[in-house]
């Protein structure tokens, strides 16, 4: 076990560090502001109108998945960072430049990882031909969280599992209401 340990630990340390290297004012622009994109209340605000006014067919489905999932992974997000009670990188490691605010809680799960992989899930399930690109944009937010230094590779890697569990969870949530309620009628 702690020889798996270290293995992700190196793993983990040689692509933080290289994205921490990266690290300039210019590329800030691309891959520092993007992370805010994984925040549910700044997604939403940007994504609910959008989809009201483009998705037509589906919409509400996709906007109530859409908030299920948010809401999940905001509720558990904490929780299993509480139970996983992995430091985030400068807290472990000290000298990491960490771009916005430091965090304090646990760094896995991440959390706008989740968020963002939970509305790609869910706009590929409503709309699969016009959302193609919805998972390239959460990998992009993804690794946004290692470049401004608030978390560790393997953080996303847990955050889009999480986030595709949940957002894969609300869809099925909405399908069986919606199925409940044609049986009623």
């Amino acid at each position: 076990m702690d020889f798996l340990k270290e293995m992700i630990l190196s793993f983990d340390h040689s692509i933080f560090f290289f994205f921490q290297y990266l690290q300039t004012p210019w590329l800030d622009y691309f891959l520092a502001w993007p992370t805010r994109l994984g925040e549910g209340q700044l997604t939403l605000s940007l994504l609910i109108p959008a989809i009201l006014f483009f998705g037509k067919k589906k919409s509400f489905q996709c906007v109530s998945a859409t908030g299920m999932a948010v809401l999940m992974v905001s509720w558990l997000s904490p929780a299993l960072k509480a139970f996983f009670h992995r430091p985030r990188p400068h807290i472990y490691w000290g000298h990491v430049n960490v771009i916005f605010s430091k965090p304090l809680n646990g760094a896995f799960p991440s959390g706008h990882t989740a968020i963002i992989f939970s509305i790609a899930f869910i706009l590929n399930h409503y709309y699969p031909q016009k959302m193609r690109w919805a998972y390239a944009l959460a990998a992009w937010v993804a690794i946004t969280r290692v470049y401004v230094g608030a978390h560790y590779p393997t953080d996303l890697v847990g955050g889009a599992v999480f986030g595709v569990a949940c957002g894969w969870f609300a869809c099925w949530l909405i399908a069986s209401i919606e199925r409940r309620n044609a049986k009623i009628q």
